[in-house]
This record gives structure tokens, sequence and C-alpha cells, in this order.
């Protein structure tokens, strides 16, 4: 075989031995005196051998080094990395064909300019680059780095360049060798990641945990320049009701909605406003504060931008927020305990009627204390069946005649007696265990007319509603079925609204208030005159009767104005063919006053105060207050 060491060996001695014996036989030749003696040729013989050795043995690693040399080339030039050897002078000795796949140059491309790979690297990171070739070439250890390089045609890419010294036999360097990876698509999935950990994947807004990094670099900042910033608890009013009545989907799409309009009014960090998304209908705004800068006009704008008309899936919504905020370092000096103050500050805005801001207070931490007590009672109240109702008759302004009951719920507590609905219906709002609540209060009632009617008493049974317990979907059908087992004509029962069942979908409520009358329950809107809608939807309410307020009925003959509220209250009444009812007659005055003005019906204290359905017995038999 042609590479046969031995072959090698054997031609390398025949050459020399060839070219010995050729320059003794010329010797023979030419020197006239020479006597040839047989040991003669032992010494050119020897020398050729030894020659032809060793010309055999640099031959042989000749041909070792260039076997290597194609294998080396022929993995590199079909490896899918970028490879290639540079002296320290820059010039390039190989270049692997993977080059014109990653950059779009070719080798010869690099053979051609030295130091070819700096001009591909980008911009921003050829700092990075820079340090890393004069560690390399000053003799550096073995380097991973990864940066940035720009192709031929101008698209950006990531690689990952692992780079190693190259040393001669006395340990000097010549040059470096590298390996360059595309991680282009490993940098974007990375990316990928790290936004999803960082970001709300349904708003795009920063999440909790970046948040929780944003409040520490500032808390540091505001520490070092002795400065403020403040944190803004943002928390939706009433939009439980909304993911409940029309489904999560619908409103995912509403958060999305809000968020994108808070995001273009209010780029993250720019005037040092950093916005999140803390979970569920929650955000938390960072905001950093000049010396003299209140929160207050921030908070107002936010609100402003929640309180508007919202178009989804071709409905419309009206949304309110409630705002705490809490200002480092007065109110904490944690992350922790600023998100923790702000968000009692939102209870209290909450508290104080929602749509609002408030300012943490020690005095806040107690009442989201005592609140999360009472909820707690509240519970444990509606497994001990501890509410109960009273009863306050509506009469006939001109006869006197008892036309209706009104239903009052009253919590009987076993450790505290009995407790003011002023007291635990907000609390039971708030946490929606008024629905349930609400569904004992309607039952009980419904029965108690059972009862009466068994009797032969004759009257309407009117029911109060919270908005939270009408946003119900299946609200509906809870009053059909809980009118079937009570045996109760519909027509003996009143449902009584406030304005703020408008509140979130006006056309859902709407057709809900249709369905109510189509069953034959009549409707009333309780507390009229106080809401923010009265007018605007008054026309379209399906609507039976009108309650005026209490608060304008006990003024008369001491307030014209609310006299003049009233009459107009009647009058508009008379114009839309439906009954008034006056709340909180205390006095002789008011209710001649209210005769005279025209109003059908009338409750408050001056007739009967609230009482037991046991108590009422007599009164109801009689069929008359006076």
């Amino acid at each position: 075989m042609k590479n046969n060491p031995a072959n090698i060996y054997l031609r390398s001695i025949l050459l020399t031995s060839t070219i010995v014996l050729g320059i003794f036989a010329v010797q023979i030749t030419f020197v006239a005196d020479f006597s040839f003696h047989p040991r003669m040729i032992f010494g050119p013989l020897s020398v050729s051998i030894v020659t032809g050795l060793m010309l055999g043995k640099i031959r042989l690693l000749r041909d070792q080094l260039a076997d290597k040399s194609k294998l080396f080339r022929a993995m590199a030039d079909f490896s899918m990395e970028f490879t290639f050897f540079r002296k320290v002078s820059g010039e390039y000795e190989y270049a692997s064909p993977a080059c014109q796949r990653l950059t779009g140059y070719t080798p010869e491309d690099f053979y051609a300019n030295p130091s070819f790979m700096d001009r591909l690297i980008h911009p921003d990171d050829m700092h990075i680059w820079k340090n890393h070739v004069h560690n390399i070439n000053d003799g550096g250890k073995p380097e991973t780095l990864e940066v940035r390089i720009l192709t031929k045609n101008g698209e950006e890419r990531w690689i990952e360049h692992l780079c190693s010294p190259v040393r001669d036999s006395h340990g000097n360097q010549i040059g470096v060798r590298a390996t360059n990876v595309d991680i282009t698509r490993r940098k974007e999935y990375e990316r990928r990641i790290e936004h999803m950990a960082n970001y709300d994947p349904l708003t795009s807004l920063p999440n909790r945990r970046l948040l929780m990094e944003k409040l520490e670099q500032s808390v540091q900042k505001a520490r070092s320049a002795n400065s403020k910033f403040a944190v803004m608890f943002l928390d939706l009013d009433r939009f439980k009701y909304i993911n409940d009545t029309f489904g999560h989907t619908l409103g995912d799409k509403l958060l999305q909605e809000i968020a994108q309009r808070l995001s273009i009014e209010y780029p993250q960090n720019r005037d040092g406003l950093f916005i999140s998304r803390f979970g569920g209908d929650e955000f938390v705004v960072v905001k950093d504060l000049g010396e003299e800068e209140q929160p207050m006009q921030t908070a107002a704008n936010i609100l402003s931008l929640v309180d508007k008309q919202f178009e989804v899936d071709g409905q419309s919504f009206y949304v309110s927020g409630s705002i705490g905020i809490a200002i480092f370092p007065y109110d904490g000096e944690t992350p922790e305990d600023l998100i923790k103050h702000a968000d009692t500050a939102m209870y209290k805005a909450k508290g104080e009627g929602k749509n609002n801001t408030q300012l943490y207070s020690a005095d806040q931490a107690l009442q989201v204390s005592e609140f999360f007590a009472l909820e707690k009672m509240l519970k444990i109240a509606l497994e001990r069946d501890e509410f109960v109702l009273h009863y306050q008759p509506q009469t006939d302004l001109r006869s006197g005649k008892i036309i209706a009951v009104e239903a009052l719920v009253r919590w009987n507590s076993k450790e505290r007696g009995l407790v003011s609905p002023m007291e635990f219906i907000p609390v039971a709002e708030e946490t929606r265990l008024i629905i349930q609540i609400g569904e004992q209060v309607l039952r009980k009632a419904c029965q108690q007319w059972r009862t009466w009617h068994e009797q032969g008493i004759v009257l309407r049974m009117a029911v109060n509603v919270s908005p939270v317990q009408f946003s119900e979907p299946s609200f509906c059908t809870l009053v059909e079925n809980i009118l079937r087992e009570a045996g109760m004509p519909p027509q003996s029962l009143e449902i009584e609204i406030t304005e703020g069942v408008l509140m979130g979908n006006t056309t859902v409520a709407m057709e809900k208030l249709q369905t109510i009358q189509e069953m034959g329950v009549t409707v009333a809107v309780d507390d009229f005159g106080t809401g923010y809608s009265s007018l605007e939807y008054l026309k379209d309410l399906p609507i039976d009767r009108l309650k005026i307020d209490a608060s304008f009925v006990r003024l008369i003959g001491q307030d014209k104005k609310a006299l003049a509220i009233v009459r107009t209250i009647e009058a508009l009444a008379v114009n839309l063919n439906v009954e008034t009812i006056a709340e909180g007659i205390e006095t002789p005055e008011q209710y001649t006053a209210l005769q005279d003005i025209g109003s059908s019906l009338g409750q408050g204290y001056l007739i009967c105060r609230p009482q037991a359905a046991a108590d009422l017995d007599s009164l109801l038999r009689r069929g008359s207050w006076r």
C-alpha cells in the first residue's frame, strides 16, 4: 500500500542508499590512486540507512499530519457551527463554510480581511467583544461569551462564542481557535420565558414579581436620595359581578381594555410612574414624588380613566375604581408594608362609597381588621340562621289602609345581640355574602306572606334586593322558584331595587327587570333621587313605583328645596304613570304635606316602626293604621 509505514521507510532507505552509493561510485571512478576495500562500503551504507530511516519518519509524520488536517477540515467543513483559527496578528488561517450560513459572509471574506469578526459585532456589544479580544490575545484563558452580530443582510443574531488560545511547542501563543453557535432561537425562548416570569399574560403589564423588584429598587433609591414615592392600590368596583354575569372571557377582555387605556395614558416609567397588575381586578401603581408633590391628583386622573365607558363585544360597560395610597417612608419602609397599607386604604375607599381615593392612616388598619372579623361572624350567622325579618307597613296616604309591608332584615347575633343593618350590610355586599343573605330574606318573606294569607290578611310583600344579588345570572330563576315554593302569586311580591343595579351593563339589567315584570312581580326603585343615573334611565326602566328617599321627606317643613324636590318627583311619577311611596314619614306635618302633593303611599315611624311578624298581626287584621 502506498501509505504503508514499511513501504515509506523502504523507499526512503533506497533513495538515500542510491544517493550515497552513487557518490561513492563517482569517487572511485575519478580518484586515480583510490584503492577499494569491501569494508569501505559499510560506512556510507550505514549513513544511507540511518538517513533513510530519518527521512522515512519525517515523511510518515508529514503524511499523518496531512491526514489529520484533512480529517479536521472534513469535520469542521461539515459542522453546523462556524469555526475559525485566527493568528495573533488577526489573519485567519481557517474559516469553516458554516460562516456563510451564520453571517452571510464566505470564508474568503475572512481570509481577505484580518480581524473581520470585529466588524460583525453589534455596536451595543462591542465593549464586551473588545474586552474579550484583549484578554484572549494577551494570553488569557478560554472564554465563552454571548454577543450579537449583524449579518451581511443586516439581520441581528445572537451567537455563543467559545474561544481558546493556541500555543506552539514552546508555550508561545500563535493564535486563537473559536467556535460560534447560533443561539438566536434560544435567546428568543429565554426572552419569552423572562417575559412570562415578569409580565402578566393577560394584560402585558408587569406582574407582582416585577412589582416587588421595582419596589425594592424604589426603596433603595428613595433612601439614598432622601426622597419619597407613593404606592397606589387600585381595585375595580363590582368587577366580580361582571365576571359572574357575563363570564370570565368577557371580563378578561374588559381587563385588557382597562390595562391598555392605562398603558397608553401612562407609559411605563415615564414621569416616574410604574403600573402593574397585582392580580384579579387589582392594579398597583408606583409613583415617584417630588418634594412638594402629592399623589392625589395622579390617583384622580387614574380613576377618571377607569370611570369611562368601555365597549367590549358590542356591549357598553361603566366601571369605577377605588384607590388606597401609602407613601414611603411615612406609611412603611418595606415593599410588603407599603402594599399592605395601600390595600388597607383601598378598603377604606370602598367603605366610603367606592370610586374615591383614600390615604393610609393607622386607624384604617383597625377598621380592616374589624371588617374581616365581621365577615367571619356573618358566615357563622348564615350557618346559625341568625337573620330575622321585621316588617314595616306601607299605607294609602288618603285612606290609611295598609296596602303592603316591607321586609327588613335584622341580624340577631348570639354574641352581639341585634346588629344594625347599617353595620353589616356593607360588609355583606363587599364579601358577596349578601347573595346568601338575600336569598334567605326573600324565602322567609314569601313564607311569611303565605302565613298571613292563610289568616285572611291580604297585602303585598316588598323585599329589598342588593345590586350584588340582582347581578347574579340566576336571580330571575331564584325568584320564580321561591314564589312556586311558597305558593305565592307573583303579583303579591314587589322587588325593591336601587339605581346601583344599573352599574355595569345597563342592557342586561333592563332585560332582567323586564323578565321580572313579565312574571307579574312589581318593581320599585328605592332611594329615588340619590343615584347618579336617575333621570338618564328612568324613562326606559320597567318599574311600577318610585320610593321618595327619606332624606327629602324628613326635611319637609324645614327646607323649601326638599319640598320642591318631592313635588318634582311626584309630578315625574304622574307623567310616567307610576305610583310613589314616601319613606321616612315621622310627623303629622310631613304626612299632610305628602297628601297635599298627591303622593300615593307612605311609610315611616309615624305610621308604624318595623316590627316582628307576630307583633304586627293585630294591626294587619285591622287593615288600617288609624
